[in-house]
């Protein structure tokens, strides 16, 4: 059953971090930055760090990932290796966060695959699955799928997010859930540092690059 749609604009920051901003909610522009909600308050499952976090975190020193080589595949015309890897829920930062009637969060693992380009040694696509949930956590089961390609910007190619596939199951008053997030990585810009997130069937309005002066 489809619910919500929603446009968001992403930013990311040199030294890290990613702001995400809700543009339009079911087609409907949103308020002002300083009145409308944010990503988590508009309610349903959301998820964040898509954009560099979770592909960052799997290689972070601090995360003491274990990688093992598991297969070769063929993905999108590219010759890749999979590896599978693994994050003990000790050194992971991966948080999972749930609102019901009030809002809970909690640490886990993961593990995975990610597939490695064997010719440009780049990532094309992290499937990760929660680990060590602690069993009285609502949410059960936590996963995502994170696909890359080659982005043109301003005459440039930037291997970057382009799709992403998030599902939860949590359980309440005995009966499980289910939830999907199916994420568009749409309308790439330098400088500016706004991303959108668009449905396929939208229209991407062009906009004018600002011109910017060196001193």
């Amino acid at each position: 059953k489809s619910s919500d749609r929603l446009t968001v604009a992403v930013s990311y920051r040199a030294e890290g971090s990613e702001e995400y901003r809700i543009l339009a909610l079911n087609g409907i522009p949103q308020p002002d930055k300083k009145e409308q909600p944010s990503y988590q308050e508009v309610g349903g499952t959301s998820s964040t760090g898509e954009f560099v976090t979770v592909l960052a975190s799997i290689f972070k020193p601090e995360s003491q990932t274990k990688f093992e080589t598991v297969d070769t595949d063929l993905l999108r015309g590219r010759r890749c290796i999979v590896y599978s890897f693994n994050i003990k829920r000790e050194n992971s930062k991966q948080t999972i966060s749930t609102k019901d009637v009030i809002e809970q969060s909690t640490i886990s693992g993961s593990s995975g695959k990610i597939w490695i380009d064997r010719e440009l040694d780049r990532v094309l696509r992290v499937e990760s699955n929660a680990t060590e949930i602690p069993t009285d956590f609502p949410v059960k089961a936590a996963s995502r799928i994170i696909d890359y390609d080659w982005v043109i910007i301003t005459d440039r190619k930037y291997l970057l997010p382009v799709n992403s596939d998030v599902r939860l199951t949590s359980r309440y008053d005995r009966q499980l859930y289910e939830t999907r997030n199916q994420i568009a990585f749409r309308n790439y810009q330098k400088y500016g540092t706004d991303v959108r997130i668009l449905d396929d069937d939208d229209e991407v309005v062009e906009e004018t690059p600002v011109n910017v002066t060196k001193p």
